[in-house]
């Protein structure tokens, strides 16, 4: 028979034997619960990190899209571009691209088009809106840069042969900051309006006003809001609005006057007769004012 002292060291010993097992398979499992966290943090961090690569550069897309505005820039609104009859039966139209970012955009480039017309259009100098000094490339025809927090002003002149309502488009093309082979396209439409191809002048006095409506024939009155007979009519905010004011719009061909007839009680109305040598482009132009008024 094995003596006492003989099992009870052997137990110690296997006691012993399961200890370091313990411990070591508790080391081993804790090491393995750290290996998977690493992984699990790594994993995670790759994640984002591929999705802020990949996120990037929409989301950079997304800022130039929303603050690279084409327009003619008023205080601080932003407009359609501005018209203006050139004297000769064309139209003038400043066109201004402004940067509102704090990236610089680069490789830009333009088209513009009407839709179902053929305009022949001349560009003039480009420039900063508020340096005249620097002549910048024109946009339409070579590559153009344009600092943060800036704006490029073009004045355009469009030859017409008919005065006509029609819609236009300006396509810009920057190249992408984040990839040299990635260009973001902004696109801006306008409607080229009866109202803006003709020349407008206030009649201030009685005798210009008979002199103008000579073989002029009524086609219709109307009442609109005083603001937007300002607006329309580009009446400055210190000229005041009376019974008996005329306004002669004019082209090479056509001819009409809008004689406010009447002014409401509380002055945010007005009464307009329009006359006109061609009453059926006045009627045109009537029913176009409608539509503006509405919008």
């Amino acid at each position: 028979m094995e003596p006492h002292n003989d099992r009870n060291e052997e137990h110690s010993k296997v006691d012993r034997n399961d200890s370091v097992m313990a411990v070591v398979g508790s080391s081993i499992q804790g090491i393995h619960g750290a290996i998977e966290a690493m992984y699990s943090q790594f994993e995670k961090t790759t994640q984002r990190t591929l999705e802020m690569t990949t996120g990037m550069p929409h989301l950079i897309e997304r800022m130039l899209r929303a603050n690279v505005e084409i327009g003619s820039l008023l205080a601080k609104h932003y407009t359609l571009s501005t018209f203006k009859p050139a004297g000769n039966g064309n139209i003038c139209m400043s066109l201004m691209i402004y940067n509102t970012t704090n990236l610089p955009v680069t490789t830009m480039t333009g088209v513009l088009k009407f839709e179902n017309k053929e305009f022949d259009i001349v560009y003039q100098r480009a420039h900063y809106q508020h340096d005249d000094g620097e002549t910048l490339p024109n946009v339409f025809e070579s590559p153009c840069n344009l600092a943060p927090q800036t704006c490029y002003k073009q004045d355009i002149e469009i030859r017409i042969n008919e005065i006509e309502q029609c819609n236009g488009t300006i396509t810009l093309s920057i190249q992408h900051p984040l990839s040299s082979q990635a260009a973001i396209a902004i696109q801006h439409t306008f409607g080229l309006y009866l109202i803006d191809q003709l020349r407008k002048e206030i009649l201030d006095n009685n005798s210009s006003s008979t002199s103008w409506k000579t073989d002029l024939e009524l086609v219709d009155t109307l009442c609109y809001p005083v603001a937007f007979f300002r607006d329309i009519f580009e009446i400055q905010a210190i000229k005041g609005i009376n019974s008996g004011m005329c306004v002669a719009l004019s082209s090479p061909k056509y001819k009409i006057v809008c004689e406010i007839t009447s002014v409401s009680d509380d002055v945010d109305f007005v009464e307009v007769a329009f006359s006109s040598d061609h009453p059926a482009f006045a009627k045109q132009l009537i029913n176009e004012l409608s539509i503006l008024g509405c919008e």
